[in-house]
């Protein structure tokens, strides 16, 4: 009886870890796509505001560009600051 249970809890742990590595894969593939795309749409914006400037619209290219770029640096930020732990205040 307790080798059944030793082999099945043995069993359980084991697929257990095997979903928390699935899971990590999974979200690092992820992480890859929005980094991908977030650059994407940063080069996109950033080269829209260039060819608008260059085409004589300074002021909408620069403010497309800006815009673009203060998007990029916001999220990078704030994406920062949610991986960052809470600090602790000492009483």
């Amino acid at each position: 009886m307790a080798e059944k249970e030793s082999e099945h809890r043995q069993a359980t742990e084991k697929a257990i870890v095997n979903a928390q590595i699935a899971d990590s894969k999974a979200g690092r593939v992820e992480a890859r796509f929005g980094q991908f795309f977030g650059f994407s749409i940063g080069v996109v914006g950033i080269v829209t505001g260039a060819v608008m400037c260059v085409l004589g619209a300074e002021w909408a290219g620069s403010s497309v560009s800006v815009s673009t770029l203060g998007g990029i640096v916001y999220v990078f930020v704030k994406g920062r600051k949610a991986e960052s732990p809470p600090a602790n205040p000492q009483s």
